[in-house]
């Protein structure tokens, strides 16, 4: 993986947070007995960083490109590795073979755009879809929906304290999600667009946990003076 240059910026992630990874894998091995899990051959393919896919965010990772999909990517390598999996990374279509797929899907597949008939009959011309997959083999970033499988990525609870030493900490977290959550977040749940409008009037700051201005994120929300 450290040879190839499409990796490169996946490499830097795992690097830099190598301690706290090692550290959460040692916690949860005095927990549970990792040895006892069964170790799994597990073919990685980065369809997003294919040459026929044309996206070129590899490319563009340096120079303001979305990053989004790379740190999704990278959290699940990491965990699929240190959880002592045989890990093999794949970013060409030659290297794709037939297994039990698991789709990462950042903002997910809802079914009537995952049957490829249904999607038609329906008129949708989108390039997504289509696969005819069970909708929980789609893994999602952020849980858009309860169709999918939802994985999301590695949190900072540190980053949030920091915020929370000055100020007040709001949060629009739904579902499974909030057991994520610190117990000092003040979560508002899933609002309408006219009350996020009335938080966000009452907003000093504004925190966006995912690529930067152009995603919603797990976290986000306002956050208020004390």
């Amino acid at each position: 993986m450290s040879r190839r240059e499409e990796f490169r910026w996946m490499m830097l992630r795992i690097k830099r947070m190598a301690d706290p990874w090692l550290t959460a894998v040692h916690s949860l091995a005095s927990k549970q007995d990792l040895g006892k899990r069964r170790r799994k051959k597990i073919l990685v393919h980065l369809g997003l960083l294919t040459k026929e896919s044309g996206f070129k965010i590899a490319e563009n990772a340096f120079s303001g490109g979305p990053l989004g999909e790379l740190v999704q990517w990278s959290d699940l390598i990491t965990t699929l590795y240190l959880l002592g999996h045989d890990v093999r990374i794949s970013a060409s279509l030659a290297e794709l073979k037939e297994c039990m797929l698991r789709v990462l899907d950042s903002f997910g597949t809802e079914p009537e755009f995952n049957h490829a008939h249904y999607a038609q009959s329906k008129g949708h011309k989108t390039p997504w879809g289509k696969w005819n997959l069970n909708p929980q083999q789609f893994n999602t970033m952020f849980p858009h929906t309860p169709d999918n499988s939802f994985l999301g990525f590695v949190d900072r609870k540190k980053y949030l304290d920091v915020i929370h030493s000055y100020m007040e900490v709001h949060g629009t977290v739904h579902g499974t999600s909030t057991v994520h959550l610190p117990s000092y977040v003040h979560n508002h749940g899933i609002l309408s667009g006219r009350d996020l409008q009335f938080l966000l009037r009452e907003t000093k700051y504004g925190v966006m946990r995912g690529q930067g201005g152009r995603e919603g994120g797990g976290v986000e929300g306002g956050t208020e003076q004390k």
